[in-house]
């Protein structure tokens, strides 16, 4: 990935899932979530700084997005396995 990306997952108080950030040069490029299901994810761009318009590589975006949304499958996947080994000592 270029180096100039940098992605961040997380959670924020009015989404129920993870919401991943991909960022530009420190400068939030995008947000990436889902309502139901991994397979059906939103983007939501965000106006590049100062008015002025985001430019970069196409390849590099998509690699940074794809990154983005694997992390964002990867820790969905392990917090729904620690909630199906949590389930089963309790049953």
């Amino acid at each position: 990935m270029n180096r100039r990306f940098r992605i961040s997952v997380g959670s924020v108080p009015d989404r129920e899932n993870l919401v991943g950030d991909l960022y530009y040069d420190d400068h939030v490029v995008c947000v990436v979530s889902y309502e139901n299901r991994l397979d059906d994810m939103q983007l939501e761009l965000h106006a590049p700084p100062n008015g002025g318009r985001w430019r970069f590589e196409i390849a590099d975006f998509n690699r940074a997005l794809a990154e983005l949304k694997a992390r964002i499958a990867e820790i969905e996947v392990v917090k729904s396995e620690d909630r199906f080994a949590s389930a089963s000592r309790t049953a």
